[in-house]
Formats: C-alpha cells, structure tokens, sequence
C-alpha cells in the first residue's frame, strides 16, 4: 500500500496486513458504488492539486482520485463553489 503525503508530507510505502484484504475490498465496493451515485446525481468530483486539473480535466471524476474514506456528505469545492 502506497501512503501518499504522509508524516513530513513524504509518500511510503507499507505493508497491509493480509486479514484485512477482503475487508476493505467489501469498502472499495462500496465506495465505488457511493461515487456512482453521486456522479449520477451531479456530483462526485473531487479537488485535485496544483495544474492536475487542467492536464487531466475528467481525473476528478475517476475512481482512482476518491477518497478512499469519502465523507457521509457532500461538500462545496472552495475553488469554483
């Protein structure tokens, strides 16, 4: 598993244990699920850094860019609102 800006805003790498597997496959699933209805319903997106958002202009509605523990609610971009 890769930790992206962790402490000292440094990316690691670490193990998962392997008990924890299927369990957070069952949590991606379900995130995934989440992010389908949310672009479905207008939202979905998510903030990206620095000019990301202008060389990957769909990026912040692809899975790979959610949280992988995405908020119970939805909110408001402080960039565009």
């Amino acid at each position: 598993m890769v930790v992206y800006d962790g402490k000292g805003m440094k990316d690691r790498v670490t193990m998962l244990p392997e008990s924890l597997r299927v369990p957070l496959q069952a949590h991606l699933a379900k995130v995934r699920h989440l992010h389908e209805k949310d672009l479905a319903a207008g939202f979905g997106r998510v903030y990206l850094p620095g000019a990301l958002r202008l060389k990957y202009p769909n990026a912040d509605r692809q899975i790979g860019w959610q949280w992988v523990f995405p908020s119970v609610r939805i909110s408001v971009d402080p960039l565009d609102g």
